[in-house]
């Protein structure tokens, strides 16, 4: 009978674990790094120049938490237009399309 009790017991950590994730992670789309590139990435396609452009409006617009710290781009244009097919997106479609592409680098650098 004890052995049932530790199934159980796993069983139901790995369901909370896998629901405060699922919590946790359409918050994500929302903060940095992911924002960041995503807008800096958006002034960069729209003409724009994302090292004196004002971050905040675009922040704003679709619906991320802007840090008052980081005004403007920091990364190197050759990152920003590398992101630049997922600022293409949607900001959710992006985040997923993101997601996938680094799980996916993870995997092909560690397997």
């Amino acid at each position: 009978m004890q052995p049932r009790i530790w199934d159980v017991g796993a069983a139901l950590v790995a369901v909370l674990s896998l629901i405060r994730i699922g919590r946790m992670l359409p918050g994500q789309v929302c903060e940095l790094d992911f924002s960041h590139y995503y807008v800096s990435s958006r002034l960069l396609l729209d003409g724009q120049s994302p090292y004196a452009a004002p971050m905040a409006p675009l922040y704003e617009e679709y619906g991320f938490v802007f840090y008052k710290e980081i005004p403007t781009a920091t990364n190197p244009p050759l990152l920003l237009w590398l992101f630049a097919p997922f600022a293409l997106l949607p900001p959710p479609a992006a985040f997923g399309a993101w997601r996938r592409y680094r799980r996916r680098a993870w995997e092909s650098f560690y397997c």
